[in-house]
């Protein structure tokens, strides 16, 4: 649900342009697709009760994330709350469902509605007490946030989780060990000694990557995202709610957190989902999880 009042109408459609470009590069590997909701593009006329309450039972009740974008208005009063999208940002959070709710800093424009600005102001505290906010100065700074954070909502939100869990198709279970006799022998041989040498494999795994490893593992999603940024360190390695890179991150760092990466890959350890920035855990690296906690 992209929730908002009608002074912020081209980020409506940078929100919308995000979540699209979500779908094309994700939703094949996935099995997800995200739908843009918004009142002028999905509701239809019809009389008998109040506008917002219509909105609220044939859009907003079917929706599992909200996004809420505010600059200098809060929006027109209703019967029940300061604003139609200040009802539907409390009506979704109170359903036990997660609201990513922005602030355009931008500068003001000339002349602005004082009520409706000390109003918004008002909101915005209310939302601070209520958990994380997020800050931009112009249109480039709020599409790169949401993209990011959308994907990071999507990873470790639990009711999203919970969410896709249930629609998601079951995975092809891995092959059990006797089913190698179908393989080569040389494959067969090298796996056995595999199977047979956690400690030795374990050897071979930088210290950065067993961290890794153990953080994906421990996420219910099973999965890490890796994405290019315009920032100076130019990387984001996101497991959870733990960056492995920061603003403060040398070019150093950065390489070895990109081996290590490598590390896992190539063990197959974790996975690349298709051409996406997001990596998965596969059977083995729970399997080395396990065996990195044990020994710990």
């Amino acid at each position: 649900m992209i929730a908002s009042p009608g002074d912020v109408h081209d980020l409506r459609l940078a929100a919308r342009d995000v979540i699209l470009e979500w779908n094309c590069v994700h939703s094949s590997d996935r099995n997800i697709v995200l739908i843009p909701v918004a009142w002028e593009t999905n509701a239809s006329p019809e009389l008998g009760t109040q506008p917002q309450d219509l909105i609220d039972s044939r859009l907003l009740e079917d929706c599992d994330l909200l996004v809420g974008i505010f600059w200098t208005r809060l929006g027109t009063p209703t019967r029940k709350e300061a604003s139609g999208t200040v009802q539907e940002i409390r009506k979704h959070v109170a359903a036990g469902k997660p609201a990513m709710v922005y602030f355009n800093k931008a500068a003001l424009p000339q002349p602005i509605d004082v009520e409706q600005y000390s109003k918004l102001q008002d909101f915005m505290q209310w939302c601070r007490s209520e958990g994380l906010i997020a800050e931009f100065k112009d249109e480039h700074e709020f599409k790169r946030l949401f993209a990011r954070q959308l994907q990071q909502e999507l990873l470790c939100n639990k009711h999203l989780q919970k969410t896709i869990s249930e629609t998601k198709p079951q995975p092809k279970p891995e092959p059990e060990p006797s089913a190698l006799r179908a393989l080569p022998l040389v494959t067969n041989v090298q796996r056995y000694l595999e199977a047979q040498t956690p400690n030795a494999r374990a050897s071979k795994l930088s210290t950065l990557s067993k961290e890794i490893l153990l953080a994906i593992a421990e996420q219910p999603s099973g999965q890490m995202m890796v994405v290019g940024t315009g920032t100076r360190v130019g990387l984001d390695v996101v497991v959870g709610q733990r960056q492995f890179l920061t603003e403060d991150s040398t070019h150093r760092d950065v390489m070895i957190c990109k081996e290590a990466i490598r590390e896992l890959t190539e063990a197959n350890y974790i996975r690349r989902l298709g051409r996406g920035e997001i990596y998965e855990i596969t059977t083995g690296g729970y399997a080395m999880a396990d065996f990195l906690k044990s020994v710990a």
